[in-house]
């Protein structure tokens, strides 16, 4: 009897089990609490990414366009609703743009900026403008214009 004991300790032992009871568990399995965002999502078996979106989805005028401007867009203005075309944004109306804004957009498009990128699209649109100028965007209703810059006006 004593034998049979003395196998079923060493048995036991040898299967990770003890005498004393059952191991504690050494891999809990957690759940993420739904309250605390979590900084990483499992995109497959051995991959995981960040649960933040583009810098580009935040903000639309910060993808990057590299672009040839058809020839058939002739002024700064149709140049500048060509690169907001599929953006979300638009160019704010006439009745809202100042005088020099108007000036600026009626110019002809000059041949280097026909080619564009690669640069984020906000930057495009400044290019459109040059440094006489600064862009002003509207968020809320997705707008943007331009308006001359104070260094030049003596503001």
């Amino acid at each position: 009897m004593h034998l049979k004991s003395l196998i079923g300790a060493v048995l036991l032992t040898a299967s990770g089990t003890s005498v004393a009871g059952p191991a504690p568990e050494q891999n809990p399995v957690t759940t993420p609490d739904p309250i605390i965002p979590q900084d990483y999502i499992e995109t497959g078996r051995y991959s995981r990414t960040v649960n933040e979106p583009y810098l580009s989805q935040r903000n639309p005028l910060k993808i990057i366009v590299n672009t040839r401007i058809p020839n058939s867009v002739d002024t700064v203005e149709q140049a500048v609703q060509f690169l907001l075309l599929r953006s979300g944004y638009r160019l704010a109306d006439a009745s809202v743009r100042t005088h020099e804004a108007k000036v600026l957009l009626n110019h002809p498009l000059p041949q280097i900026h026909r080619q564009l990128g690669p640069i984020t699209l906000d930057k495009a649109l400044q290019t459109l403008a040059g440094d006489a100028f600064e862009l002003v965007v509207d968020p809320i209703n997705r707008k943007v214009t331009y308006v001359a810059s104070r260094d030049l006006v003596g503001g």
